[in-house]
């Protein structure tokens, strides 16, 4: 199955979406190996640091990653509400429900820190907390911070960070007290998840992530069966960029990456960074494949220009993707977008910590804010555009 401009020009075949043909999209492993190389020689020379070098070389690639800073005055249009929002966030403001004040102000008469930190924290009377998971009760959080107090103290490695802080805080939002799942909504170990190939800018080495949140969609047995049937012809053989067997039939939503505190701040933005150049590749991949079974189906014939002008319009209906890079107690929110197979990384702004009882509760808010955009926006995206 084949469509013709009236040049003759050919589009990709359904067989070519099944594999390692993605329209606009074409890496050559040997030249991307080489610019890395390269780069990573030169650094040792010019005094410019194996992650910077890679910035460099990912920037010159003709699927490009663009790193820029994330402020309230750069902000991507079509990510300043969810910016401001997350902006609220990180300043305490409406992090916690009016339901929650008096117990929260009673256990807060043992603490040392003044309850005057906490005026702007709670939300109105009768503001409805509608955000995904839930809120871990104050003891839990009490244990978050004794442990991220620890985690400082001796200095603690990554590991250290990821299993006593991160997760715990992540199981506290998406898991009830007896570790059932809350919603359609969960966190994931994932150090092993790799982009496929297929869709990285260039050929890299080391972990991407550290953990996600992914959603839990197939106890609908229609949806379930969709998923299942884009598997097939999927590269990856999942409904993600990675192949990562866990989440095959889970869409990954958000991705994190961790640090340790004052280190590799670069290498992180650079793995982050292929990590979403690879997941808008898929998307595009994934966008194509519909649109032309779409086209097919209704004997379509229009142009490449049209087909892809089609792409860019679906993939801009989404405008960007959100994730976090956590270095320590600091929460960081990054945004990428995308625009003629170039991701931009948008870097970074502070939500929350791990430093304090109500800084915690900025973290929490600040996860639950971007798994409702995952639920409001993503996941219907991804259902109406993806999935046939």
């Amino acid at each position: 199955m084949t469509l013709t401009t009236p040049e003759t020009r050919r589009f990709p075949s359904l067989s070519e979406f099944n594999g390692t043909s993605r329209p606009g999209f074409h890496n050559d492993a040997s030249d991307s190996a080489s610019v890395s190389s390269s780069a990573s020689e030169a650094s040792s020379i010019s005094g410019v640091s194996p992650p910077q070098r890679q910035m460099m070389s990912l920037r010159l690639c003709e699927a490009s990653v663009e790193y820029q800073v994330l402020n309230e005055n750069t902000v991507p249009d079509a990510a300043k509400e969810l910016f401001f929002l997350m902006d609220d966030i990180g300043r305490g403001r409406d992090i916690v429900p009016h339901a929650l004040k008096s117990t929260i102000e009673e256990k807060l008469k043992d603490q040392p820190m003044s309850l005057r930190r906490w005026d702007s924290s709670f939300m109105p009377q009768g503001h409805d907390d509608d955000l995904p998971g839930r809120i871990p009760s104050f003891e839990e959080v009490k244990i978050i911070l004794s442990k991220a107090v620890r985690c400082e103290m001796f200095q603690g490695e990554e590991l250290m960070w990821n299993g006593d802080v991160l997760l715990r805080l992540l199981r506290g939002i998406f898991e009830d007290r007896l570790g059932g799942q809350c919603d359609d909504f969960n966190a994931m170990l994932c150090t092993r998840a790799r982009p496929d190939r297929e869709f990285e800018p260039m050929p890299s080495t080391g972990r991407m992530i550290d953990v996600c949140i992914y959603a839990s969609l197939d106890q609908n047995q229609e949806l379930r069966a969709s998923m299942a049937d884009f598997c097939m012809t999927a590269p990856t053989a999942t409904v993600n960029h990675t192949d990562f067997e866990p989440l095959q039939l889970c869409p990954l939503v958000l991705g994190i990456g961790t640090r340790k505190p004052g280190v590799e701040w670069d290498r992180a933005q650079v793995q982050i960074g292929i990590w979403h150049a690879s997941q808008w590749a898929f998307l595009r991949w994934a966008v194509g494949r519909k649109l032309l079974k779409q086209r097919v189906a209704k004997g379509a014939d229009e142009g490449e220009e049209e087909f892809q002008a089609e792409e860019r319009a679906v993939l801009s209906k989404l405008g960007f993707i959100p994730g976090i890079i956590v270095q320590g107690n600091r929460w960081h929110l990054v945004i990428s977008t995308y625009n003629e197979g170039k991701t931009t990384l948008w870097a970074e702004w502070v939500f929350g910590t791990t430093k304090s009882l109500m800084d915690i509760y900025s973290v929490i808010a600040g996860v639950r804010r971007l798994t409702a955009w995952a639920r409001d926006t993503y996941i219907p995206w991804f259902k109406e555009n993806v999935l046939m």
